[in-house]
């Protein structure tokens, strides 16, 4: 079991060192890198190898043959070692550390991805998360709403009892590089936010390569309103409504930005129906 971590930010190395209840294991992640690849060479080698004993075989002695296979026999149990050498320093598991980061990579390009902007070794980005594990502050955690980012959910938190909205952004599988950055940027955002009229933002934890965005709840969206209750708005609601959006879009105007999608869906009420601009 893994008790601890520890994360050296030296210019040519890039140690991961991982204590468990009777060892300290220090961890070159380029040498890992390294070694994957070299493992990989040597499998190409070995098949190369081999298919010239194949077109060989009828003008060699049996002792060639025989001294051709073992080398490539030799290479493939080499290669084999140092692939379950890599995958087992891999399994190696740390505390919940982002994309990438979270445990030992084993190739080239992940080494790289460890260096990359948006890093959570950047201090600034390490800033723009809390580290608590958001398992342990939130409970009663029931979708609400589904989209092509993930989803949202209703969730009450145990320290204060306030009851938030917590959208979930997964940086995993295809393009998780530009998942990461839309995640980033969403954050960036959220936090200049701070008007009436826009949704409050509390916070960004990171669990199981997904970031969970935490954020006041509303209880519905405008559109909402008219098909639970089945009739048309009345002038004053109408006005009401319009008048919180019109503040919403001034306040996001004087930043410089644009809603671009500004619809009854993204129009949402609070429990003491204050108009909030959702996206």
């Amino acid at each position: 079991m893994v008790l601890k971590k520890k994360y050296s930010d030296d210019s040519s190395f890039h140690l991961v060192q991982c204590q468990t209840s009777s060892t300290i294991i220090t961890v070159n992640l380029r040498q890992v890198a390294l070694a994957s690849f070299i493992s990989t060479l040597l499998v190409a080698l070995a098949t190369l190898i081999i298919t010239l004993q194949v077109s060989i075989a009828t003008s060699v002695s049996a002792v060639q043959v025989n001294l051709t296979t073992s080398v490539s026999t030799l290479l493939v149990a080499l290669a084999t070692w140092l692939l379950v050498t890599s995958s087992t320093l891999e399994a190696i598991k740390c505390e919940e550390l982002g994309p990438l980061e979270s445990s030992l990579p084993t190739t080239i390009f992940a080494i790289y991805m460890l260096q990359r902007p948006g890093s959570l070794k950047d201090p600034e980005i390490a800033g723009l998360f809390d580290k608590e594990d958001p398992e342990k502050i939130f409970e009663d955690l029931r979708e609400i709403g589904h989209g092509s980012f993930g989803a949202v959910y209703y969730a009450r938190c145990l320290i204060s009892k306030e009851i938030v909205a917590i959208k979930k952004m997964s940086y995993l599988g295809k393009q998780s590089t530009e998942k990461w950055q839309d995640i980033l940027k969403e954050i960036r955002f959220l936090h200049q936010l701070n008007h009436p009229n826009t949704i409050e933002y509390k916070g960004c934890f990171l669990r199981d390569h997904t970031a969970w965005l935490v954020m006041e709840y509303c209880l519905g969206s405008a559109s909402d309103i008219i098909e639970v209750h089945k009739r048309p708005l009345k002038e004053e609601e109408i006005a009401a409504i319009c008048e919180g959006v019109l503040h919403g879009l001034h306040y996001l105007h004087a930043l410089g930005r644009i809603h671009r999608d500004v619809k009854a869906g993204n129009i949402l009420l609070t429990e003491n129906g204050t108009v909030k601009l959702g996206e």
